[in-house]
């Protein structure tokens, strides 16, 4: 047993009631590894999470899905780890169960994975949440070489991933983002063209750069304010995968536009790669071959204290960002 802070909360609600908490962390059970967290990712799921649109736990509850740090302590029946290894986390598990947001953590020796030698604790707590969504441009949508690819609120980590995977595949990769400021950022780190949803003209300019049949692939976390710009601009045949929904909990879909573009419609979560082994084991060598070449390279926009959590959560809710927020813990 050792004595640790960890970041809770008793009622949904505002960045505010997130409060550091001081527990027992017992040793591992069987089957798990016990981690001195050194750095935190932080997702938009998270936000959610707290503020209730996603989920009620049983409070007090813990939160987070990332994390990064040295293992100290290791369960009974778990090979291929030791105390030392540096490593992070998958992000699958419930947070109710397994928060992040944690200086020790208790986390299935089958859901962890070492980090690249070179890799900081920072970048490999930004890491796995990202790639493991963009993902879903290789699996379920199978993008490549030259394929046109549509990336809404591209400048969130997981739109930086999207970019970087789909020029990791030779695809052409066009960003939307809501905030012009960020066209030229989003130009600097890989977008082949970016453009601003509020312009009116933003769909004519999409379907200009695609020859006038749109793009084949949509890769989506707005949901229902863009979905019948999005249907308009997809191409015959195309595929639209949804992960989020910034816009609201609905989302309508014209029947009658998907059927007759013939389209494919994902709604994709990460859980997706971990229901099949071969599957999982794809997905984390793309990724970790990826990391190795320099494809991809998680782009951290801010770093906050542990003990920040609170002005952490309410500077990733206004969406200035470009890429990714991450808790340091001391």
């Amino acid at each position: 047993m050792s004595k640790a802070r960890v970041i809770k909360f008793d009622r949904h609600g505002d960045p505010s009631v997130l409060k550091l908490r001081d527990v027992e962390v017992p040793d591992p059970p069987p089957g798990h590894v016990r981690i001195n967290v050194q750095a935190v990712g932080l997702n938009r799921a998270e936000i959610n999470f707290r503020n209730g649109t996603t989920a009620t736990p049983k409070f007090p509850s813990t939160i987070g899905y990332e994390a990064a740090g040295m293992i100290d302590a290791v369960g009974e029946g778990v090979a291929g780890f030791a105390c030392g290894d540096r490593v992070a986390v998958l992000p699958s598990q419930s947070m109710e169960v397994y928060g992040t947001y944690a200086e020790l953590l208790n986390y299935p020796a089958d859901m962890i994975v070492k980090m690249p030698a070179e890799q900081s604790f920072v970048e490999a707590a930004a890491t796995w949440m990202q790639y493991l969504t963009a993902y879903a441009l290789v699996d379920p949508a199978g993008v490549q070489a030259g394929d046109h690819v549509l990336i809404t609120a591209a400048s969130s980590s997981v739109g930086m991933a999207a970019i970087q995977i789909a020029n990791a595949r030779g695809a052409i990769p066009i960003a939307l983002t809501s905030r012009p400021e960020k066209v030229e950022p989003l130009l600097r780190h890989g977008a082949a063209h970016a453009f601003v949803t509020s312009d009116n003209d933003w769909t004519e300019a999409v379907m200009r750069q695609c020859s006038g049949q749109g793009p084949r692939v949509v890769f989506d976390a707005v949901g229902e304010k863009l979905i019948p710009a999005l249907m308009g601009v997809i191409r015959t045949g195309g595929v639209l995968v949804n992960y989020g929904i910034l816009s609201g909990g609905t989302m309508s879909i014209a029947a009658a536009a998907a059927i007759g573009k013939e389209l494919t419609l994902y709604f994709y979560t990460t859980r997706r790669v971990f229901r099949e082994t071969e599957r999982k084991r794809q997905a984390l060598a793309f990724i970790t071959d990826g990391l190795q070449t320099g494809e991809l390279v998680p782009v951290i926009d801010r770093t906050f204290p542990f003990a920040e959590v609170a002005d952490a959560h309410a500077y990733l809710e206004r969406g200035a960002g470009l890429g990714k927020v991450v808790l340091t813990v001391p």
